[in-house]
């Protein structure tokens, strides 16, 4: 320690300043120095910590001792003392660090590259720091002590002091013209070694969001060095930025070559970049044996800048005016325009505009009315690459038509509507068009369109094919169109009913057990307007109801001629003065009063030329008579009519056979079927009685 001391022309003392010098130009944090003294029997000893940073004395004792009997014990507690002291200052300023004093950020992406006699340092500036400066220290082992060997300005260092196969380790600090410094970096290590010779960048050129660089090898080769394999590309986004690699090119054979001034060269196009941004290159070979060469000299380029000025007019019918800056790099062949609804997204490619020098365009392309159209343009440079998009910029066309604002409709009519609306005398304005629907969300339907904006009604009858209905609500929208047959926006909603119809009639009934009739009685309607009502019927052997009567406004009717026993089932409908007919009503059922039961029981005898018949009652209460029918080829002719259950029938001859039925008729006059038929033989007793069959029925 004593011969680094004097080779730095340092001294060692407890004078603080020396002490701190002696930190900084070792990068200790903290430095204890100490002195004993020895007067006659009395050890003196002295101890001094100081805290390098903020220049703090953190301990200052002097201990007097008399004789060596109590040194080893006052030094021991000393050295406790001093130990618990560093300890509590590091707690302290851990828990308290705004009460330190400010420090810098210490340097950052340290990195140290070999060369043949040298070991160069690179590592990340800060652009914002003014005054900045670096402080380099370098050890021999990784746990130093380290050595200050240098200052720069610059983010880089290179140790030229030095040697050959002896491996060095380096850390650097920050400091400023204040005298504020930072922590140290992280340590790196490094040795000088044969390597390469950095190849040389001949040009960096920048495109759109790309810059392409063109390099050749160094023409100084190193015999000690293996053959060149590949070269790496660094690069950064700042004068004294961190180099970081984007491509490492190992086939040589497959990259672009050319000829640059006679020199042979390669190229690469780094890709994917930030428009107009200006980006830092270096660059480096490594020979087969994986030895890398120190960086080469660092260029600069940019990529061109994306396009800037962009606005659009609106307010126009479908269509939008553009313009922009033209851009000033002679590499920019055109403009590609894009456009979309939404701000952020959907954007498409509607044109694409060959020339530099252009910088407007008129969009005309699909546009709708009243709609924010948004647009972003993008450049397109000779090498067929695509700047980023411009800032967006948006605008309206011209907006539709204005609307009916005032519109009415009158409902109750019979299956129309009428429509009414006040006119508008806007110059864009040359017809209306109407729409139906029967719900108000819709879908709605074009049922009209008139061309003329002085027109001011229209009556709604439906269509052949689709009539409007009763009671029914339509809702209408009625718009206005302009004469490029853009049409306004939906402001009038109407809706009216039709009139509806009449209501079903109500407490039909009917009247059974009449003689060929059915008497009908019914509610009148409760609409004022009623003019008539239609009757309808279903029989027994009927499977439907079939119309039979239209009437007047009366609540009765009689439906006569009908058959005997037989069910009837009826229902009417009414109908008012517009022809509007109602549902049909309930049902009622009625039966025509039936015909006598036959004559049961007949029985007949013949007794010295007199024919005796005789049989039961019938049971029906309303029976008046009874009528004897013979039984001839032709059928059954009446012969007789009694009012009682039996019958002689005289002048009979002998020998004869005849046959004989009976039926009972009632009081309303309808007659029964006849009876069975009864054989009587007058020469051979008894009488057969036969059941009539449907042959032997027929007319008198």
């Amino acid at each position: 320690m004593e011969g680094f001391l004097a080779l730095n022309d340092l001294e060692q003392d407890e004078k603080t300043e020396n002490m701190v010098a002696i930190g900084n130009r070792l990068g200790l944090g903290v430095v204890v120095a100490g002195s004993v003294t020895k007067k006659g029997p009395v050890i003196i000893v002295d101890c001094k910590a100081v805290q390098i940073c903020d220049r703090r004395i953190l301990l200052s004792r002097r201990l007097k001792m008399l004789g060596e009997g109590q040194l080893e014990g006052e030094v021991s507690k000393l050295a406790s003392l001093l130990c618990t002291t560093l300890a509590r200052d590091a707690v302290r300023s851990a828990e308290n660090p705004t009460k330190r004093p400010a420090t810098l950020e210490p340097p950052r992406g340290l990195i140290a590259r070999s060369g043949p006699s040298s070991v160069s340092l690179y590592w990340e500036g800060d652009p914002r720091a003014k005054g900045r400066s670096y402080i380099i220290y370098r050890a021999v082992r990784e746990g130093g002590p380290f050595t200050r060997i240098g200052k720069t300005e610059k983010p880089e260092f290179t140790d030229t002091r030095a040697s050959k196969g002896t491996a060095y380790f380096y850390k650097i600090k920050a400091c400023d013209t204040r005298g504020a410094e930072s922590e140290f970096s992280t340590v790196v290590s490094g040795q000088p070694e044969i390597t390469p010779e950095p190849p040389i960048i001949l040009s960096a050129k920048g495109f759109a969001r790309a810059v392409r660089l063109v390099w050749s090898p160094n023409p100084i080769e190193r015999q000690e060095a293996g053959k060149i394999r590949g070269f790496r590309v660094y690069r950064a986004t700042r004068n004294g930025g961190s180099y970081k690699m984007v491509a490492e090119l190992t086939d040589l054979d497959g990259l672009e070559k050319q000829d640059f001034r006679g020199l042979k060269s390669y190229q690469f196009v780094d890709e994917n970049l930030v428009d107009g941004r200006k980006y830092f290159y270096r660059m480096s070979c490594f020979d087969e044996n994986g030895s890398e060469s120190d960086f080469s000299i660092p260029v600069a380029a940019k990529t061109i800048p994306a396009v800037a000025g962009l606005w659009v007019q609106g307010g126009l019918i479908r269509s939008m005016r553009l313009g922009w800056n033209a851009s000033d790099s002679l590499l920019v062949k055109g403009y590609r325009i894009y456009r979309s609804e939404s701000k952020r997204r959907g954007f498409r490619k509607i044109k694409e505009i060959l020339g530099r020098e252009i910088n407007s365009f008129t969009d005309e392309q699909d546009l709708k009315d009243d709609t924010k159209y948004y647009y972003r343009v993008t450049l397109v440079d000779e090498s067929g690459r695509e700047s980023s998009p411009s800032p967006t910029v948006g605008a309206k066309t011209k907006g539709a038509p204005p609307p009916v604002q005032v519109a009415y409709a009158l409902g109750g009519l019979v299956k129309k509507v009428a429509l009414r609306w006040i006119p508008l005398a806007a110059e864009d304005v040359v017809g209306y068009r109407i729409y139906r629907s029967r719900n108000p969300r819709g879908p709605f339907k074009l049922i009209k369109s008139i061309d003329s904006s002085s027109c001011t009604e229209y009556v709604d009858e439906g269509s052949f094919q689709e009539p409007l209905g009763d009671n029914i609500t339509y809702h209408y929208r009625i718009t206005t169109y302009n004469p490029v047959n853009v049409e306004s926006k939906v402001w009038a909603y109407v809706n009216a009913t039709t009139k509806r119809r009449p209501t079903a009639p109500r407490g039909l009934k009917s009247e059974g057990l009449h003689v060929k009739s059915v008497p009908l009685a019914w509610q009148p309607n409760p609409e004022p307007d009623i003019v008539k009502y239609h009757i309808y019927r279903k029989s027994q052997t009927r499977d439907h109801f079939e119309f039979i009567k239209t009437v007047g406004n009366v609540c009765s009717y009689v439906d006569k001629g009908l058959g005997d026993g037989i069910q009837y089932s009826y229902r009417i409908q009414a109908e008012d003065k517009d022809g509007l007919r109602s549902k049909l009503s309930a049902v009622a059922n009625a039966s025509t009063k039936p015909r006598p039961r036959k004559p049961s029981q007949v029985k007949g005898d013949y007794l010295e030329g007199v024919v005796v018949l005789m049989w039961e009652p019938n049971r029906e209460p309303d029976i008046v008579c009874y009528n004897i029918l013979e039984k001839t080829f032709f059928g059954f002719s009446r012969i007789a009519t009694v009012t009682s259950t039996s019958c002689s029938l005289k002048g009979i001859e002998k020998g004869e056979e005849r046959a004989y039925a009976v039926t009972a008729v009632d009081r309303d006059g309808l007659e029964s079927e006849p009876s069975d038929v009864v054989t009587i033989n007058t020469h051979s007793p008894p009488a057969v009685t036969q059941p009539t069959t449907g042959l032997d029925l027929m007319a008198e």
